[in-house]
């Protein structure tokens, strides 16, 4: 999976872990310290266990475009690239707080149009 970030994505701590978040859940490289048993991702109008979702193969690159949160919620605009369109996505998180914050639930909107 090729990667676009935007350096100003990174300009607090929490954006960027908002970033690192969405990069390990794409890539599956390194453990998912961040999601519970309990964290879900709502797709679709579908909600189901963010650790059995499955990313769509047909993606080759990921564009990360801002990133904001405040408290303990969190947005990312972005856009998914396939060999023949690119989809603007937006992704809301909840999660908690603390030293090591878990995400509670992400809700994610594709333009598939």
């Amino acid at each position: 999976m090729k990667w676009k970030i935007l350096e100003h994505c990174g300009n607090s701590p929490k954006n960027k872990m908002l970033v690192d978040w969405i990069v390990t859940l794409v890539d599956q490289e390194d453990e998912m310290t961040f999601v519970t048993e309990d964290s879900v991702i709502i797709y679709k109008g579908v909600s189901s266990l963010l650790l059995n979702f499955e990313i769509p193969a047909e993606m080759d690159e990921i564009h990360i475009i801002e990133s904001i949160t405040h408290g303990r919620i969190g947005a990312v605009l972005g856009k998914a690239v396939t060999d023949s369109r690119e989809y603007p996505f937006s992704l809301f998180f909840e999660f908690s707080l603390g030293k090591q914050p878990k995400i509670k639930s992400v809700e994610c909107i594709v333009d598939r149009a």
